[in-house]
């Protein structure tokens, strides 16, 4: 009857303490995808250790959040190169409209200061009216 006892005390004991292990192991990668959930996506790599189901739970884990942070990474280095692209272009085609800016700013400046006149078909007839018009003013 002892030796009974003592076989279901031990029982007991090895249940206990690997039922308290595999809470741990599984505590742990529960606590790392509650962080992933939340959107911390950069959790430390679960500790790998036996081969058991755990472990193999652990190891996807560990595989799934590297792939993560390396599309992450990714991401990052395209939306930078993105930006910089982006930004290029839009200085190219501020230039560009400064210049169509710049020109339309000049004939505007110049308009009645030597074209033909739409009657006469002569520039200086053309100035003289516009003087004349501006001095009307």
């Amino acid at each position: 009857v002892a030796v009974g006892l003592l076989a279901i005390l031990m029982g007991m004991v090895l249940a206990y303490a690997t039922a308290r292990s595999l809470g741990r192991r599984l505590g742990s990668i529960a606590k790392a995808a509650v962080g992933v959930a939340g959107g911390d996506f950069e959790q430390p790599a679960l500790p790998v250790e036996g081969s058991d189901e755990v472990t193999h739970l652990a190891h996807g884990f560990n595989t799934m959040m590297r792939e993560i942070q390396r599309l992450f990474a990714e991401a990052r280095a395209t939306a930078a190169s993105e930006r910089e692209r982006l930004e290029t272009l839009v200085d190219s085609r501020t230039q560009e409209l400064d210049h169509r800016n710049a020109d339309m700013r000049m004939v505007l400046d110049n308009v009645g200061q030597g074209f033909p006149d739409c009657r006469t078909g002569r520039p200086d007839v053309a100035r003289a009216l516009g003087h004349r018009r501006r001095m009307a003013r």
